[in-house]
């Protein structure tokens, strides 16, 4: 890898925060500083925020205070208690040894929180039992009647008392004891784990949603698999409802909570799903706990790995397309998710490796990194003053245990490769996002599998579409050029009102129009009817690794839409890759450009990129200073672009 050195890191750039999340054992007990100023000598960078990977929420239901020094389970010292990494076994910590190492970051500038997840984890401690095995009344069910070691937050203990009363009085004696600046609410605890399509069947539950509603299930319902094929079958608007309320409640109180005792509250997404596909799998509504007061919101983006682990990682034989369209995916959630919440901060996972989970992105596949990182800094939110604001505000490392200092160089490098400083406009059109029309797309989602925004951006970016960049229907104002409207007939007619008043360029329709057709504006002879799915149950639990059905859109016609929209944007025309590569132009002054150049593909592509100017000169950040440079005229020149990676060429044009 090559490129830029202190361009982003080690750099006061205004709006962006750096965290790492790290285990226990990635600092070391034996010493004075408890490891910290070996860590830090390491990043070359001082973090903002580090959380502790402590596992399990048993960590904070059997918080016993700080009287006296007692063993922490083997599960909060390495994630799930693991042996190792690369730097010493897993050691033994007590209460008073992490209290301290969060006093030493202190010290030294760094924030402290730290996260758990819904597990109920095996403790490794003489005479602690599972909390399920004391508690079995708060445990998940399966819509197969399974009971996975998974505590259910909405449940109640067997003498009536919510979970949240205790969850909530312990996690603030957690901050107070231990002097944390934060909580990082994670997976199974911010949202539910499993999809909705696959629990919770518990008895609690399906009584209280049952009682609720006023549902009477059928008589003939036998076992947990009826009662949930019943629910979600037929009461499917109502089962997601009645997550999105009850999940919403808890983590308004959970939030509220946190600010009480002093401390932040970050909250890790719905898996990586964007704001619509966040509400119909798992009921998570992103929006309440911004309002609720979060400080931040950390995006579970594994588009840097997901694509390359087994298809046992994955749950389901993932084939090629699937794989490559994760990237596209991922990267137009995170547009959706910066347009959506634009108070909090958005800082997703940079997947580095995980020694449990056994996948490593920098040592088995640092270009798609490299470009996972380029995505997120080069894809924009326009907010109401017009500015350009990436749709990352920083990387959440993840994990950041065990590594060497040349690993955190290459880290460092990547980010400051991608940062660009200075963003005058980006070449295509501004995807025009509404809060109240995403209710509507959810609705129809829940009906017919109707494409929604996210989808059609995923679909549009996976061409090669210039959509990388979205503002909210209120900043119209404040934007210029073409402006792409997804499924029109969806918006409140105010908001059409507004839209077709827009008088800073041309106005593109796409998706459902008020005819019932799938239409694209600037292609009027191209016109498909929809084909609604019903009563749709997604293969393998809905699992969030795999794309949810939806219904058939002829890929002749986005094929058209995306050549179109290019052709309007003057983006650089790509030759000579066999359909692997696309290109992104950020506008960094009159003469100035910089290109992003991916590539699809796990082996080398070799493009010609041909603007419609002459260029003076070139810098290929990404390749050595030596690298040569091909020129076949003017206009053009040709770049080896690693698989699954992404070069960034900084371009100066004549005129």
């Amino acid at each position: 890898m090559y490129g830029y050195h202190d361009v982003y890191f080690n750099r006061q750039h205004p709006g962006f925060r750096n965290s790492v999340w790290i285990e226990l054992i990635g600092f070391d007990n034996t010493l004075p500083d408890y490891g910290v100023g070996d860590f830090l000598a390491k990043t070359g960078f001082v973090p903002d925020m580090v959380s502790f990977h402590l596992t399990s929420i048993c960590f904070v239901l059997r918080h016993a205070g700080m009287a006296s020094a007692y063993r922490l389970p083997a599960y909060a010292c390495s994630y799930s208690g693991h042996a190792g990494n690369d730097d010493r076994h897993r050691q033994d910590w007590t209460n008073l040894q992490m209290a301290a190492l969060i006093r030493e970051l202190h010290r030294r500038g760094v924030q402290v929180y730290i996260s758990m997840f819904d597990f109920d984890s095996v403790p490794g401690l003489p005479g602690v039992r599972q909390y399920l095995e004391e508690h079995p009344e708060l445990g998940v069910v399966t819509c197969y009647g399974n009971r996975p070691q998974l505590i259910h937050v909405l449940n109640h203990f067997a003498d009536g008392t919510p979970f949240e009363e205790v969850y909530i009085r312990q996690l603030q004696a957690v901050i107070r004891d231990y002097g944390l600046d934060g909580i990082q609410i994670a997976d199974g605890v911010s949202s539910p784990r499993l999809s909705l399509q696959d629990m919770d069947y518990s008895t609690e539950t399906t009584g209280r949603f049952f009682a609720e509603y006023g549902i009477t299930p059928p008589a003939d319902t036998g076992d947990v698999h009826d009662t949930a094929e019943f629910i979600f079958r037929h009461h499917r608007r109502e089962w997601i409802s009645y997550f999105r309320k009850h999940w919403s409640s808890f983590m308004a109180h959970v939030i509220s909570g946190i600010r009480e005792a002093g401390a932040e509250a970050a909250f890790n997404s719905a898996w990586t799903k964007g704001p619509v596909e966040a509400l119909y799998r798992y009921g998570a509504d992103y929006k309440a706990y911004e309002d609720a007061g979060a400080d931040s919101f950390i995006v579970e983006d594994v588009a840097a790995d997901l694509f390359f682990l087994s298809n046992g990682d994955n749950g389901f034989p993932m084939d090629h397309r699937r794989r490559q369209f994760i990237h596209y995916e991922f990267a137009s959630n995170m547009m959706q998710l910066r347009a959506h919440l634009p108070r909090l901060k958005l800082t997703p996972l940079c997947m580095i490796r995980d020694t449990l989970e056994q996948w490593d992105v920098l040592h088995h596949m640092p270009t798609a990194m490299q470009r996972a990182v380029a995505v997120n800094l080069n894809n924009y939110y326009i907010d109401g003053t017009g500015r350009f604001l990436p749709a990352t505000n920083g990387p959440h490392y993840c994990l950041g245990d065990g590594l060497k200092a040349a690993d955190w160089d290459l880290l460092r490098m990547m980010w400051d490769n991608a940062y660009t400083e200075h963003v005058e406009d980006v070449r295509g059109v501004t995807v025009v996002w509404s809060d109240r029309k995403m209710e509507k797309e959810l609705d129809a989602l829940i009906d017919s599998r109707l494409w929604y925004n996210g989808k059609w951006t995923a679909e549009l970016l996976s061409r090669g579409a210039a959509v990388h960049k979205i503002t909210r229907i209120e900043n119209l104002d404040a934007v210029s050029g073409p402006i792409l409207v997804i499924n029109p007939a969806l918006f409140a007619p105010e908001e059409l009102d507004a839209i077709r008043a827009y008088r800073g360029g041309e106005i593109l329709y796409l998706g459902l129009w008020e005819d019932g057709k799938i239409r694209f504006s600037l292609l009027p002879a191209l016109c498909l009817d929809t084909a609604p799915l019903q009563d749709v149950t997604d293969p393998y639990g809905a699992i969030w690794t795999n794309t949810l059905t939806f219904q058939p859109v002829d890929d002749s016609f986005v094929d058209a839409v995306a050549a179109r929209i290019n052709s309007l944007a003057g983006l650089p025309v790509i030759t000579g890759d066999y359909g692997a590569c696309h290109v992104n132009e950020v506008i960094t002054g009159a003469r100035t450009s910089r290109l992003f150049i991916d590539n699809e593909e796990y082996w080398y592509a070799t493009p010609t990129i041909t603007a419609n100017r002459r260029i003076r000169s070139l810098r290929y950040v990404t390749k050595p200073d030596c690298y040569p440079v091909n020129r076949p005229d003017a206009c053009s020149f040709s770049i080896r672009v690693p698989g699954f990676g992404m070069d960034i060429v900084e371009v100066e044009y004549e005129d």
